[in-house]
């Protein structure tokens, strides 16, 4: 009899890459009893993650958690806090470095223990900011590979300036506008204004830790991509040419609409669904930075005007501003927005603040169900990302960055970018829905596996499976 297969999925610890790996996982189950494999496929991850992960997989599915300890209190992180949503952003680098000095004897344990009941088909899919988990698979000569969560060009640009940023020189003397060439790729040039908002000072400890963990990550036997050929191309062809591993594009993988929810609160969650049911298709905003970011309060108090301004319904999920980002814990404060505001969406049946994430999830989220985007991105891939969607005409960007370009026209240039996309008649947003219509089709193509159809996803996955056992 054929020893089984074992897939051990290890996302970091995120909301933002936690789901992507739980669809990757049901992707891989859907895979397994099309084929009838003996497949077994095992989510680790840490208490309070397992115990939300628990309640997206259905009593029938094969899928399965397996729990490992995780403190951060030596790194002087508050006892019990297991994801990053539940930090605020100067508390990154000792988040980051506890994952690998606390997460890393555990998660050995796992697998050495797997090693002595007999199992040897093994292969680790991990986080990229785990790649100390390569380690672990050399160590016991099982296979490994790395699933990259975030949108590919976004994802080479960043691992290219994390890897070989620029010289010191570069910071010192730089303009906002001036360029600097990407070592791994020449034919890409970044402005200094991007590089600040990619990657972190040059001091910090996390750009060593992102180091570390990228140049381990290129050691793996392959890369899984959450995109398909169809829709970056240009950034899958840097991919492909640096770090030069086998790649594999098996997305888009979003959530089912059963298991998407706006906020973990039922209260919360049924006032959402009832305001979207007391409006017309297709009028309805949606606004979020992500689990872990958030805005200055400036501009959050102009992105405020510019909603009311435009009378346009819209959801919001709102964060402390990033100068109060310590008190995320603590109650909103209407002080942080326009005076009246919240009463006033509320009076006019405008709004609702929601009070719980351009990420490649929300947008990928967003492709798949035809949706136009209006773009704000503040870091990392996100960056990229906007500039994609907006060369594909899927989007307008009215804002970038975290420390440079911010909201520069003000709460005129939000009203003038949602009426854009919400007026049918003089904004741009009946075009900008045909072409994100076409971009859907063709993704949700991609993940097709129909009889006399198979996607290019679907094909790259089977080709995955075929070959990280063989490698």
């Amino acid at each position: 009899m054929e020893q089984q297969q074992h897939f051990i999925l290890f996302p970091f610890l995120a909301q933002g890459h936690t789901f992507p790996f739980l669809n990757l996982a049901k992707q891989l189950e859907q895979h397994t009893r099309k084929h009838d494999n003996n497949t077994i496929i095992t989510l680790v991850s840490t208490p309070l993650n397992v115990a939300k992960l628990r309640n997206s997989i259905s009593e029938t599915s094969c899928i399965k958690l397996a729990e490992i300890p995780f403190s951060a209190t030596s790194h002087g992180i508050q006892a019990g806090i297991e994801s990053t949503e539940s930090i605020s952003l100067n508390q990154f680098d000792a988040f980051f470095e506890a994952t690998e000095t606390s997460l890393q004897p555990p998660f050995e344990d796992l697998i050495a223990s797997l090693i002595n009941q007999g199992q040897t088909k093994i292969c680790i899919i991990a986080d990229y900011f785990l790649g100390w988990t390569v380690e672990v698979a050399e160590k016991y000569n099982i296979s490994h590979a790395v699933f990259a969560t975030g949108g590919p060009y976004g994802m080479a640009v960043m691992f290219s300036l994390a890897v070989n940023p620029p010289p010191p020189s570069f910071y010192l003397r730089a303009s906002p506008n001036e360029m600097t060439t990407l070592v791994d790729y020449p034919e890409v040039q970044v402005p200094y204004s991007d590089v600040v908002n990619i990657i972190a000072p040059l001091d910090r400890p996390i750009n060593a830790f992102v180091r570390r963990q990228l140049l381990c990550s290129f050691r793996s036997h392959a890369v899984l991509l959450n995109s398909s050929e169809e829709l970056d191309k240009q950034g899958i062809r840097l991919l492909r040419s640096y770090p030069s591993l086998p790649l594999y594009t098996i997305g888009p993988l979003v959530r089912e609409r059963s298991l998407c929810s706006l906020t973990d609160n039922n209260s919360e969650e049924e006032q959402c669904i009832n305001f979207l049911d007391s409006k017309r298709p297709n009028s309805v905003l949606y606004i979020s930075f992500g689990s872990q970011n958030t805005i200055h309060a400036l501009q959050m108090i102009e992105l405020a005007k510019g909603l009311a301004a435009s009378g346009r319904p819209f959801l919001w999920v709102i964060r402390p501003p990033s100068e109060f980002e310590d008190e995320f814990e603590g109650e909103f404060r209407e002080e942080w927005l326009p005076k009246g505001f919240k009463a006033n969406i509320s009076q006019k049946a405008q709004g609702i603040l929601l009070h719980n994430h351009c990420g490649w999830n929300s947008v990928l989220e967003s492709l798949y169900e035809g949706v136009p985007i209006i773009g704000w991105p503040l870091s990392a891939d996100q960056l990229y990302t906007s500039s994609m969607l907006q060369d594909m005409g899927a989007a307008i960007e009215i804002a970038r960055g975290r420390y440079f370009g911010g909201l520069e026209k003000g709460w005129q240039g939000v009203k003038d970018a949602v009426e854009a996309i919400l007026d049918e008649e003089k904004g741009c947003g009946s075009k900008m829905r045909e072409k994100v219509g076409e971009i859907r089709d063709v993704i949700r193509a991609a993940v097709r596996d129909d009889t006399g159809f198979v996607g290019s996803s679907c094909k790259a996955m089977e080709s995955f499976l075929q070959a990280i056992f063989d490698g």
